[in-house]
């Protein structure tokens, strides 16, 4: 270093692809080192041998994912899923630690998550899967996952991020929510104009930080309202509700809800009564033709 001038960026960088724990962390951290490189007559032999060294790092990853493609991380959706899906610290990993029991690295680098990482968020007592998936300019991105989530958190940290995240959704079929994070770093003019651009666009959207939990609560409740769901809680005789909803889909009826417990038994149910927003009144007798609401309590009697 000494002999080449290089800066304290220079510095930084090396020794933080000397501590680098993986290979995509390698990468990242010695094209810093080229980046802040000096550019004279005595650094060229330095330059070129990080050059040299960068290319092996990158055939001999081109090399370890052919050989083992097979052993992608394999995700088990259960129930509603969401996925976060951004640029390298947009803050992607952080929302996910805020929202769920999830660990997901976070650092002051970029491509900390160099894959999936699932959590669970617990919303009135419905668990929703989240997923911090790669940055979607890293070759890990995962499209296929993506594409078949039920809903898309489009983390953003300014309005200019929108355009460039659009294109690797272009076949995603789930809704969409985008999530403008690191929104408290914003003056008053700069958060002014991004938000009436968002609205702008007519797409949902909530101000979030991570940093003093501005409007999580909020985002949970948006979050949970996208999967369009109902939930519906059962009941034994002369007992009280379960803890945990069954959950529905819309414009369910009794019989939807009994065939989801009983599998195929349902004709041995001799009475049904109803607690809850679909009730006339508590306690009310129904047929299997019911269309049940969001928080009803329903009662089976079988034969």
């Amino acid at each position: 270093m000494a002999s080449t001038n290089a800066g304290p960026e220079y510095g930084k960088a090396q020794s933080n692809y000397l501590a680098a724990k993986d290979i995509d962390e390698k990468i990242f951290w010695l094209q810093e080192m080229i980046k802040f490189c000096p550019r004279h007559k005595s650094s060229e032999k330095m330059l070129a041998e990080l050059k040299t060294r960068l290319i092996k790092l990158r055939d001999k990853k081109e090399k370890s994912r052919s050989v083992g493609k097979s052993t992608a991380k394999v995700i088990r959706k259960e129930g509603p899923q969401a996925v976060l899906v951004g640029f390298t610290n947009s803050g992607k990993s952080s929302i996910l630690n805020v929202l769920t029991n999830a660990q997901s690295p976070v650092a002051d680098y970029g491509f900390t998550t160099i894959e999936p990482v699932i959590g669970t968020m617990d919303y009135d007592g419905v668990k929703i899967q989240i997923i911090d998936l790669p940055a979607v300019n890293h070759e890990s991105f995962d499209k296929s996952i993506a594409n078949s989530a039920d809903l898309i958190l489009i983390v953003i940290n300014s309005y200019d991020d929108l355009s460039k995240i659009s294109p690797y959704l272009e076949r995603t079929i789930g809704r969409r929510l985008i999530v403008w994070n690191k929104s408290d770093l914003m003056d008053y003019d700069a958060a002014r104009k991004t938000e009436a651009k968002l609205m702008m666009l007519r797409q949902d959207f909530i101000r979030f930080s991570c940093v003093n939990a501005l409007n999580l609560n909020e985002l949970k409740k948006k979050i949970f309202e996208k999967f369009d769901i109902m939930r519906i809680y059962t009941k034994e005789p002369h007992k009280e509700r379960s803890e945990t909803p069954i959950i529905m889909k819309p414009n369910s009826a009794v019989e939807d809800l009994a065939e989801k417990i009983y599998h195929g038994m349902s004709k041995n149910i001799k009475e049904t009564r109803i607690w809850g927003p679909s009730s006339k009144f508590s306690g009310q007798g129904v047929g299997l033709k019911h269309q049940l609401k969001d928080l009803d309590v329903v009662e089976f009697r079988t034969k």
